[in-house]
């Protein structure tokens, strides 16, 4: 008896989805309520280009970020879109009493079915509760939103896999365990959904061209269907343009609205 060809069953690789995380990034001589409205007309624009999820950081202390309160912003950005997931990428869970950021995302799941994300992030303060912590949340939200744990190791991969949530590997912050962590996630969760998100400049930066097989082989390489895309550039047209580019390159159509 022969051992069967394992390519035989491989499934051809999908280009991956599309999602954008966005610090509000506050360009030189702009103002942080210009940041905001810029956030604000990028999702908007996002809904429109087909993005699956748009998520939102949480930073404190970063005179160049605008974003410090997702809690805020995301129902901002959900009511000015029509289909778009939006989310917090993350809020930092060792900040703040877990049941208050239960109740927050409550009202907006409730709002808002189906559309929203919560992201978690381990940062900010003493993390021994963290673990237990993302256990309470998945068992108060069960399925009523989707829940994000974030990372950039093995031991969240396992986190998440072990509480059944979802998860997004931080790519720009620590690419060294990528593969590794997204593979321990796909084989210890029952039902893995996973995402990798980098900032472009950590990756790659030239035409089209030379983007789409770095994009295509880095989802490949780390056996996920979702991108998020975190676009380095103060410029709100800048960083629009490149969403569009982005967009085009992962559904294969081109500038004229021909397939590419």
């Amino acid at each position: 008896m022969t051992r069967p060809d394992a390519t035989q069953d491989r499934q051809p690789f999908v280009a991956p989805r599309l999602s954008i995380l966005d610090q509000s990034p506050i360009g030189e001589g702009s103002t942080a309520a210009e940041a905001l409205r810029a956030s604000v007309e990028l999702a908007e624009a996002a809904d429109e280009l087909g993005v699956t999820r748009y998520w939102v950081a949480e930073h404190h202390g970063s005179p160049g970020f605008a974003g410090t309160a997702p809690e805020i912003l995301v129902p901002v950005l959900l009511g000015a879109t029509r289909r778009l997931q939006v989310g917090s990428g993350g809020v930092l869970l060792p900040r703040y009493p877990v049941r208050k950021v239960a109740e927050v995302f409550s009202i907006l799941a409730d709002v808002y079915p189906g559309r929203v994300d919560l992201g978690l992030g381990r940062a900010g303060g003493p993390a021994e509760s963290f673990p237990q912590d993302v256990a309470d949340l998945k068992k108060w939200f069960g399925d009523d939103l989707q829940l994000w744990v974030l990372g950039a190791s093995g031991s969240s991969a396992a986190l998440a896999a072990t509480t059944g949530t979802s998860y997004a590997f931080a790519h720009f912050l620590n690419p060294g365990p990528g593969q590794e962590s997204m593979r321990a996630y796909s084989n210890l969760s029952p039902a893995p959904n996973s995402a990798l998100s980098y900032h472009s400049k950590a990756l790659i930066a030239g035409t089209p061209d030379r983007v789409h097989p770095v994009l295509m082989d880095l989802a490949r390489t780390h056996d996920t269907q979702e991108l998020i895309v975190n676009v380095l550039t103060h410029d709100p047209a800048d960083r629009l343009r490149t969403y569009q580019l982005l967009a085009q390159l992962l559904s294969g159509v081109d500038d004229d609205g021909g397939s590419s």
